[in-house]
């Protein structure tokens, strides 16, 4: 198999695929697995890996916004959108609310809750109550307990959008049908 890594776009032969140190012929979307190639370096290649006779990864040129331009967002989002962005919502937060993949890797306390919080509540439809997005964190560390105390700040800027919490297995049913108002389920952490 020929593969292209992203952000390089560097196209080389994948000598072997490997998950949990056992080869395997196909890895799927979601699978952790390792690919060995030939003359290329983890450093060079990248982070992400397509097959090259598919539609090939590729970067995406994100200009970074200094300064938020209100115009493209919900008027319940600008409430929570920030005057002097950090790097991570420069490149992040546009993208994310025009309904983008985003991938981002940075340090802790930079913004990265926000950035994604804020591409869900775009996408929400405040008229509706139900359950219309799913956050789903880790069980443990440090990022699940960002999530916990930031979404739910970030989603009381809309009065129709109280977020409920489901941790640790949860029960889930009570989204079958619609909850009462006082408790709508629109956002679940």
């Amino acid at each position: 198999m020929v593969a292209t890594y992203g952000p390089s776009g560097l196209t080389t032969k994948v000598k072997s695929l490997e998950m949990h140190h056992e080869s395997i012929l196909e890895a799927l979307p979601g699978d952790n697995a390792a690919f060995n190639s030939k003359n290329v370096t983890v450093k060079d290649r990248g982070y992400v890996a397509s097959k090259s006779e598919d539609d090939p990864v590729k970067e995406v040129n994100i200009k970074p916004v200094h300064k938020m331009d209100p115009t493209p967002f919900s008027k319940n989002l600008l409430c929570v959108i920030l005057e002097k962005p950090s790097v991570t919502q420069q490149r992040g937060i546009v993208p994310l609310c025009n309904g983008l993949d985003v991938i981002q890797q940075a340090q802790f306390g930079i913004g990265k809750t926000a950035t994604f919080c804020s591409g869900v509540l775009q996408q929400v439809d405040h008229g509706v109550v139900e359950c219309q997005a799913l956050v789903l964190a880790p069980s443990q560390g440090q990022r699940m307990l960002n999530i916990r105390s930031q979404f739910p700040s970030l989603a009381r800027s809309s009065a129709h959008l109280p977020p409920t919490n489901n941790y640790q297995g949860g029960p889930v049913n009570r989204f079958a049908s619609p909850p009462p108002v006082n408790q709508a389920a629109g956002i679940v952490p």
